[in-house]
């Protein structure tokens, strides 16, 4: 401290004679009470707050949502990327898992661009080995292989041909599922009034559990629930052990019919596109 600043007064003592404190200029200390005090000409430092100890947190629920995406699709070329309004089809259900409930998002894919894509709009992607990316495989053997390598307590499988998904949709079925719910499995489908159906064979049609001679009226009939294949949740206990995506108990979440419609064909493509506009 130089003859030229004011002398600093002890806040203890109210003296006025300071020695060096130690090796730490511009530090002093008291000569009559040893109270350590700055340097008027340095800025006061501030004492670091100390680090309050997080509690650790019980056990979690790991959540996670796997879409299936493989390159390859007779249908619509291309399908899983197909622009629709400006956005590829696979980034819909990226984007609602991404902001619901579920932890993490993966997509299985054998497709480069597909990949590529994919982790573009946020997602981990897990490569598909090609044996599993056929026209004959079955979804299932993708979602066996995905456990099979990654940790988690709850799947949510969701199909990228629904793009009109929700991330309230994907929440409430898994608030349906085991622990936070009472059902092994849940999956998504659409109430559908009773109407006459036949099944054709040798170029004759039959009606399917009704009879001609007595038509039922709409009315006289109970709704019935069709699976939309939107979304589908499973432990994974109950994966592995009945090697389908669903099983056990299995609760449903009701999806209005006009977000129900499927991507398979390029006419599919066409209503939807006007739908969503």
């Amino acid at each position: 401290m130089s003859s030229s600043d004011p002398v600093p007064v002890c806040p203890v003592c109210d003296g006025t004679n300071w020695d060096f404190k130690g090796k730490q200029p511009p530090f002093l200390k008291c000569s009559s009470c040893s109270k350590p005090s700055h340097s008027p000409s340095e800025p006061e430092l501030k004492e670091k707050p100390k680090r309050k100890r997080r509690k650790r947190k019980a056990s979690k629920t790991k959540v996670c949502s796997l879409i299936l995406a493989r390159g390859g699709s007779k249908g619509i070329l291309g399908k899983n990327i197909v622009n629709l309004n400006g956005k590829e089809l696979v980034g819909y259900s990226i984007e609602a898992s991404l902001a619901s409930d579920v932890d993490e998002t993966w997509v299985s894919t054998d497709n480069e661009l597909i990949s590529k894509i994919s982790k573009a709009y946020g997602a981990k992607v897990i490569d598909r080995p090609s044996e599993l990316a056929e026209d004959t495989s079955k979804s299932e053997e993708a979602l066996l292989h995905f456990a099979d390598n990654i940790d988690f307590d709850i799947l949510v499988f969701i199909q990228p041909t629904s793009p009109m998904i929700l991330p309230e949709d994907i929440n409430k079925a898994i608030k349906l599922v085991r622990p936070q719910g009472k059902f092994d499995s849940a999956f998504t489908v659409t109430k559908e009034h009773w109407v006459p159906r036949w099944t054709a064979s040798c170029n004759e049609v039959k009606p399917i559990e009704w009879n001609v001679s007595d038509r039922p009226r709409r009315q006289d009939r109970d709704s019935t629930y069709v699976e939309n294949g939107m979304l589908y949740v499973t432990t994974n206990n109950q994966l592995k052990d009945s090697k389908i995506r669903y099983g056990g108990s299995i609760g449903v979440v009701e999806i209005p019919i006009h977000r129900s419609f499927q991507i398979d064909s390029m006419e599919d493509l066409e209503l939807i596109k006007r739908i969503m506009k």
